[in-house]
């Protein structure tokens, strides 16, 4: 089962991307963005940096989750995009 953590930092959003930093532990992860009805929406994998730039011009207006993920630990971040 994966534990959940939260980032230790907030993302912040702008009109067209999401910045981000990731704790040193959680270096070689999968980043995932899915929506608020669960449908992915962004997946990369094998992540080594530590501060990470998500273009989401293409996304509608809503509610989105970013997930970074290494192992059995998660962290979720909730974002609104308008």
């Amino acid at each position: 089962m994966r534990s959940i953590i939260p980032l230790l930092s907030q993302a912040i959003m702008s009109f067209t991307e999401v910045q981000l930093s990731v704790p040193d532990a959680f270096r070689n992860y999968q980043l995932r963005v899915v929506n608020a009805l669960g449908e992915l929406m962004l997946e990369k994998n094998n992540i080594t940096l530590s501060s990470l730039t998500i273009d989401v011009g293409n996304f509608r207006s809503g509610i989105y989750f970013i997930e970074i993920i290494k192992e059995d630990k998660v962290i979720r971040k909730k974002i609104a995009k308008h």
